[in-house]
């Protein structure tokens, strides 16, 4: 079964930035970026209140949604090389790797993110209570968010498996 993430209904853009600044400063790239992962936990927002999913992508191009509401299931895609070397760039050169684990406290209200990525074999893990911090790396951190979130409309999903567990970091 083949299905487009407008049809999933994952493809609503976020209320954010869609202009990616990158620190001028120095980021160390300690080994590659290998994988990449958004979790979206749903909230009491009206806009989208049923979207709970997991999406990862990795560096063999691989890319899984498991998503808990409709449509439900797992479902796949390939994602070319040169769109996840730049995701992976975008995620070094944001600062990712030195965020603190949390960037804001979690609202009751809104939806709750987990950005993580896996470099040199060991998983960096950040909450985002998604609050809307103006702070720099709030601002990064949601630019991010909205870059990998956006791959549900920019790759082409079929439904591989009807599971709805979703990962633990």
């Amino acid at each position: 079964m083949v299905l487009s993430m407008a049809f999933l209904g994952l493809c609503a853009p976020l209320s954010r930035s869609a202009s990616v600044r990158h620190p001028n400063r120095s980021n160390k790239y300690v080994g590659p970026v290998t994988e990449i992962t958004l979790q979206r936990i749903r909230g009491f927002e009206i806009d989208r209140p049923y979207l709970e999913y997991t999406l990862t992508v990795s560096s063999s191009g691989a890319a899984t949604i498991i998503s808990r509401y409709d449509p439900v299931g797992t479902f796949s895609a390939h994602i070319p090389q040169d769109q996840f070397k730049k995701l992976a760039r975008d995620v070094v050169a944001s600062g990712f790797f030195m965020f603190p684990r949390s960037s804001d406290v979690q609202g009751v209200d809104s939806a709750t993110y987990y950005l993580s990525s896996v470099r040199s074999g060991k998983r960096k893990l950040v909450f985002d209570g998604f609050l809307g911090g103006e702070d720099l790396e709030s601002r990064r951190l949601r630019t991010l968010e909205a870059e990998i979130e956006g791959l549900t409309t920019r790759l082409h999903w079929v439904k591989t498996g009807s599971s709805t567990e979703q990962p633990r970091f």
